[in-house]
């Protein structure tokens, strides 16, 4: 009885190892895409969203370290948190453009009121 369990045991552990997660592609791709639109929208120009670049391009420097090493699963969530990273700094370079242009608005309309 103890050998059929022994046995069971490792055919379990044989078939688990077997299991493997995917490469993840995809979530590379759209990593990497994520990272160059927040290049593209001016994110080094900024610095919060360039602290969350750097982020990104270290999470996705790792997460192609950790798919040589096939641990994939690793790789995809740490693309998850590196494609946030890339996306928000995004989003801190739209808003910084928002503001700038916010105050170039409102020095106009001084201006104008003052011509009045």
């Amino acid at each position: 009885m103890s050998r059929f369990i022994a046995r069971s045991v490792f055919a379990l552990a044989a078939c688990a190892a077997c299991a493997t997660v995917p490469i993840p592609n995809d979530k590379l791709a759209a990593t990497e895409a994520s990272h160059r639109g927040a290049q593209e929208a001016g994110a080094d120009a900024v610095p919060r969203a360039k602290l969350h670049l750097k982020f990104a391009e270290e999470g996705i420097a790792q997460a192609r370290k950790l798919i040589a090493e096939r641990r994939n699963d690793e790789a995809a969530q740490l693309l998850d948190r590196a494609k946030a990273d890339a996306e928000l700094a995004v989003g801190l370079s739209r808003e910084s453009q928002a503001e700038r242009e916010a105050q170039q608005a409102a020095e106009q309309i001084k201006a104008l009121r003052a011509n009045l």
